[in-house]
């Protein structure tokens, strides 16, 4: 690891012209993202790497990971704008398919539940609801988007809906992992 750190410094530092630059940043920051402390390091260094990447698939890597790393420093506001740029520069990227999900729950952690919710729904009737399961999100996939939903309609102040959304994602899934979360969250809505 050091070494491959020092070398990855190196093309950064000696090479920042060079095609190279722009993958030296994300790997270097995904080495400094593993650290203990190296987050704000790894944050600088994946915002450098959406400045110039060298193809559409090291810019796209850049964002997503920097997206992620905001994410997991709460800073949820600046995810959802990471993950909003991903979508917006890279929207055939291979990461969209997987980024869905956190997109939606950073822009539900940054208390913007309508924009969440309308994620939540575009993706539910792509799959036509809980009853069919697209590829990409497989039966968790459906489960956590119900629950995703569900919590954007209290935040929205919708008791009704929610509570009714509780209830389908209880019914389709009573063993699932937000079974006990989505029980106390419908009798709060309720």
């Amino acid at each position: 690891k050091p070494e491959a750190a020092a070398a990855f410094e190196q093309v950064i530092r000696d090479h920042s012209a060079s095609q190279f630059n722009s993958y030296a940043l994300v790997a270097l920051g995904a080495l400094k993202s593993a650290e203990q402390g190296g987050a704000a390091r790894a944050l600088e260094l994946y915002k450098a790497a959406t400045v110039k990447p060298a193809t559409a698939r090291v810019g796209a890597e850049a964002w997503f990971q920097l997206a992620n790393l905001h994410f997991r420093e709460k800073a949820y506001a600046e995810s959802a704008a990471a993950f909003e740029k991903l979508f917006q520069l890279y929207p055939a990227d291979e990461r969209i398919a997987v980024a869905a999900l956190p997109r939606a729950w950073a822009l539900f952690n940054a208390k913007m539940p309508a924009d969440a919710l309308r994620l939540a729904e575009g993706i539910l009737a792509a799959s036509n609801g809980a009853d069919a399961v697209s590829a990409s999100q497989g039966q968790t996939g459906v489960e956590e988007w119900l629950y995703l939903k569900a919590n954007c309609l209290r935040q929205l102040l919708k008791p009704g809906e929610a509570a009714d959304t509780y209830a389908k994602l209880q019914e389709l899934f009573p063993d699932g992992r937000f079974a006990r979360a989505a029980a106390f969250e419908n009798a709060m809505a309720l």
